[in-house]
């Protein structure tokens, strides 16, 4: 029950606290006294201003509509009592800023954020938390806002809410619409005889593409049989074409192998005379007079001993000129031998570089004919054993057999292995045919598996419903029918004595015993049916839950609201109606 609410901030109120007490209080008002807008603080500190929605936050219009005009702040508070203890409920509503404190009094504790806050909504509920009630379930057992319509339709809606109640405890269930749309989808889904159905439909296309893999996998071994006929075809062919390359280096290399073992023997020869030269020349080198400053120290000697000559002649020393002139002439034959020894060792070294260029020119030969032989052979050969290696492999040609017809083979080999690379082209197209059924029958089966389950699930509802639709009999609802009974009789001045729950729906028997379908009832009969049901749905609630009635029955005459206040009175709970003064009811 409800001790105090406290509206900081609420619609028109600012700083206003109004306290309850138990049991039936009936709370009048003129309009715009702000009834409804006290109800509506209830509700949304209870719910917030919420829509029922587990998977997101829905705020409903009341948001804006209360709002507060003036002041920064958009907030209430609640002191409530359930299951014997108190709790205070804060709240801020404001968007932004939105907050929700639960305070647990005698434990002077604040309550932990809980997942029963957010059964029913994105938004946090403590009437989830305290009594596992939906906003729905709230307003239509403890507010009864809904029965304000008169309208036929709108009653008989109710009374058929109120036969879903009694078959699954739930409002929001209705099983004979759920049974008609699980029927609807059992057929949607249809079976694997109906070919044309989903189901059916499914398994044909997986027969089929069943067959497909089936024919394609026998393909595919045929061409892998062919893929190891190509293996050996390969093979023969490798192997002729090595014999046709032995046939044609017989016919064509034999006669330049001749020729080029001829050309390398005269230059291995030629090489070896060409070093014994170097060493030669080598050797003479050592001694010789490249140089030209013996002949020209010779010769200055010369010239010298011929100045001094002419110079004894002009002093008259004849004896001295003589010597000096006989030491001229054997410094100028000293300086003519060594200007030749001179040339002599000059031309010499030119014939040593002329050796060493012949023998680079050589070596350059001897190369080109080695690196054209070793392309044609497999052997490892090196430039000392060219020789050999061309002679040997002479030798192995002409004891090689001439083959003929060789290329007529080679060429037929040719066609075949074409033939068998066309095949495997066709293999590797098979390949990628088969991957691609291979994922579209695994996508068809995943689609058959989500079909089953589908329809697995749609028995499986159809299953609960109709054990749900039996246990609608059960003691407990017989007890709500007959508690709802004793209320009608109140309700209706002793006119109905009881109520039964009908394959064909609710019946009512009045008090001269004759009984009555729920189709055969007047709107005002109707509603107090809906009214009685839910009074007897109330009672076995949990009575901590307060009943919050804004004009909530200004559409019964004043003797059934006479009659309905007496029920209330009696109510094991707390029950608050704010009602409008008969002279000036409207809506508030």
């Amino acid at each position: 029950m409800i001790h105090k609410l406290y509206m900081r901030d609420f619609g028109c109120f600012h700083d206003t606290t109004v306290s309850f007490k138990e049991g039936y209080q009936c709370l009048p008002g003129p309009n715009e006294s702000g009834k409804t807008t006290t109800a509506a603080c209830i509700q949304a500190i209870l719910y917030g201003f919420s829509k029922d929605s587990p998977a997101r936050k829905l705020y409903t219009t009341a948001y804006e509509d209360y709002f507060p005009l003036e002041g920064r702040d958009f907030s209430a508070a609640m002191e409530l009592e359930v299951g014997g203890k108190r709790y205070v409920i804060e709240r801020n509503f404001i968007k932004e800023k939105e907050s929700l404190k639960i305070y647990d009094v005698a434990a002077n504790r604040l309550l932990p954020d809980s997942e029963a806050l957010y059964t029913f909504s994105g938004i946090a509920q403590p009437g989830a938390l305290f009594w596992q009630l939906s906003q729905g379930d709230f307003l239509r057992f403890f507010a009864m806002d809904d029965l304000q319509s008169t309208g036929s339709e709108a009653i008989f809606k109710r009374i058929q809410e109120m036969k879903n109640f009694l078959r699954t405890n739930s409002t929001a269930l209705d099983v004979e619409g759920a049974f008609d749309y699980l029927a609807k989808e059992k057929k949607a889904l249809g079976t694997e005889r109906a070919k044309k159905s989903p189901i059916g439909d499914n398994r044909e296309r997986l027969k089929g593409m069943e067959a497909t893999l089936a024919d394609y996998r026998a393909k595919s071994r045929h061409l892998n049989e062919d893929e190891t006929e190509r293996e050996a075809l390969l093979e023969e062919l490798r192997v002729l074409k090595g014999r046709q390359k032995q046939a044609r280096d017989k016919a064509v290399l034999l006669p330049q192998l001749a020729v080029a073992t001829e050309e390398v023997e005269a230059w291995d020869r030629a090489l070896d005379e060409n070093e014994a030269k170097i060493e030669r020349y080598e050797r003479k080198r050592g001694k010789g007079l490249s140089r030209g400053v013996y002949y020209k120290l010779a010769g200055l000697a010369a010239f010298l001993a011929a100045a001094l000559a002419v110079f004894f002649m002009t002093r008259d020393r004849a004896d001295l000129a003589s010597l000096s002139a006989l030491a001229g002439g054997v410094a100028f034959i000293f300086a003519l031998i060594f200007f030749i020894l001179r040339r002599l060792t000059l031309k010499n070294i030119q014939r040593y570089h002329r050796a060493f260029y012949e023998r680079d020119q050589l070596l350059e030969k001897k190369n080109a004919r080695f690196n054209w032989f070793d392309a044609l052979v497999e052997e490892d050969i090196t430039m000392e054993n060219l020789v050999e290696a061309m002679k040997r492999r002479a030798r192995e040609l002409e004891k090689a057999p001439l083959e003929t017809g060789i290329d007529e083979k080679i060429e037929a080999l040719q066609r075949q292995v074409g033939q068998a690379d066309a095949r495997r082209e066709e293999k590797d197209a098979l390949e990628r045919k088969m991957q691609q059924t291979t994922k579209a029958y695994e996508d068809e089966r995943a689609r058959g598996k989500a079909l089953s389950k589908k329809l697995a699930l749609v028995e499986a509802c159809e299953s609960i419903l109709r054990e749900l639709d039996d246990a609608g009999r059960d003691d407990f609802n017989q007890a709500v029918l007959e508690d709802g009974a004793r209320y009608m009789e109140d309700l209706s001045d002793g006119r109905y004595k009881k109520i039964a729950l009908s394959g064909d729906g609710f019946v009512l028997q009045k008090s001269d015993g004759r009984w009555l379908k729920e189709t055969q009832l007047s709107r005002s009969t109707a509603d107090l049916l809906v009214l009685s049901l839910r009074l007897a749905a109330v009672e076995k609630m949990d009575p901590s839950i307060p009943m919050v009635f804004d004009d909530g029955f200004v559409y019964l005459d004043e003797e059934r609201k006479g009659r309905l206040k007496d029920v209330l009175q009696k109510l094991n709970r707390q029950v608050i109606e704010f009602t409008t003064p008969k002279r000036e009811r409207s809506t508030d």
